[in-house]
C-alpha cells in the first residue's frame, strides 16, 4: 500500500515504540494499563498528515480526555462524564468521504443516489453497512464514538473542534449552509486540534458503536456496547441551527439501514 507524507514532522517529535509523540509532555493519571507517552493538552500539537492511497488522514496521538457532558448542560444521553484513554495512536480521515472518493474506491450505497452530486461534497444517503464496507475496502474501519469525540475535543475537552466558543463561520450549519452541503474541508478555521475538518456540521457521521448508555468507570480504547438497535451518529449537519446540537459532546442515533441527505461518514485506521 503506497503512503505519502504530506507534513514535515517538527523538531521534538520522536518515534518511541511505534508511537508518535510531541514535546513538551506532562504526566497525567491514566487507568490501568498505564501508558507513556500521551498528550495532555490540545495546544502545542502540530497536526501530522499522511496520505494512504491518496486519501489524507490525520494522526490522533495517544492520550486521555473526559468524555461526555456535564449535568448542568441538560444532556442526559451524553452523561456521565467519564475518563477515556487511548494507549496507541490512530488515524482519522482529514475530510468526510466525498462523492468523488466514494466513486473512486467503488463504494456501494445500495443504489441510492447522493442528494448532491458535486464531486467535492460529502457522500450522504449511505447506510451504516455501506459506510463500513467502504472503509474496510480502503483498509480501514469506521471510527468508534470515543475516537471521534477525542479527535474533536482533545485532552482539554473543548466543546467545539476549534475551542469552547461557537463560531458560525467555522462550520456548515443551518445559518451558513444555504440549505445544502458544502465542499469537504471548506471551513479551515473549524479544524480540530489534530487537523480534522467538518467534525461539526456539513453532515452527521456514522460511527462503529451501537448506541447505548455511557459507562461510569474509566475506559481504555472503548468500543461501545456489545449490542443494540441503533448505531451512533455524531457531528450535526447543514440542517442544524441550534449551536448546542453542534457541540462535540452531542450524541444521536439511527437505524443501520436508514439513509438521508444529511448523514455521511469518514474512516479511521489503526496502523
Amino acid at each position: 500500500m503506497r503512503k505519502r507524507w504530506l507534513w514535515l514532522i517538527p523538531v521534538g517529535v520522536l518515534l518511541l515504540g511505534g508511537v508518535w509523540t510531541a514535546d513538551p509532555l506532562t504526566a497525567i493519571p491514566t487507568p490501568t494499563p498505564a501508558f507513556f507517552p500521551a498528550r495532555s493538552a490540545n495546544q502545542g500539537w502540530t497536526p501530522i498528515i499522511q496520505s494512504f492511497d491518496g486519501v489524507e488522514m490525520v494522526m490522533v496521538p495517544a492520550g486521555c480526555f473526559e468524555m461526555g457532558s456535564a449535568e448542568n448542560e441538560n444532556k442526559a444521553e451524553a452523561q456521565p462524564i467519564h475518563t477515556v484513554c487511548f494507549d496507541v495512536p490512530f488515524w482519522l480521515d482529514r475530510y468526510e468521504v466525498s462523492n468523488a472518493q466514494f466513486k473512486q474506491f467503488g463504494g456501494n450505497a445500495g443504489l441510492v443516489a447522493s442528494r448532491w452530486s458535486q464531486a467535492d461534497h460529502p457522500r450522504e444517503r449511505v447506510t451504516w453497512h455501506a459506510a463500513r464496507r467502504f472503509c474496510e475496502k480502503r483498509g480501514g474501519r469506521l471510527p468508534t464514538e470515543a475516537e471521534w469525540e477525542y479527535a474533536a475535543r482533545g485532552p482539554e475537552g473543548w466543546l467545539y473542534p476549534w475551542g469552547n466558543t461557537f463560531v458560525g463561520e467555522n462550520t456548515v450549519y443551518g445559518d451558513t449552509s444555504g440549505g445544502e452541503t458544502a465542499p469537504t474541508g471548506s471551513r479551515p478555521a473549524g479544524a480540530s486540534w489534530v487537523g480534522a475538518l467538518d467534525l461539526t456540521g456539513n453532515v452527521w457521521e456514522w460511527l462503529a458503536d451501537w448506541y447505548g448508555p455511557y459507562p461510569t468507570d474509566p475506559q481504555v480504547n472503548p468500543t461501545g456496547p456489545a449490542e443494540g438497535d441503533h448505531r451512533v451518529v455524531r457531528g450535526g449537519s447543514w440542517t442544524i441551527r441550534d449551536p448546542l446540537l453542534l457541540r462535540a459532546t452531542n450524541r444521536s442515533r439511527m437505524l443501520m439501514h436508514y439513509t438521508n441527505g444529511y448523514v455521511g461518514f469518514r474512516c479511521a485506521r489503526s496502523d
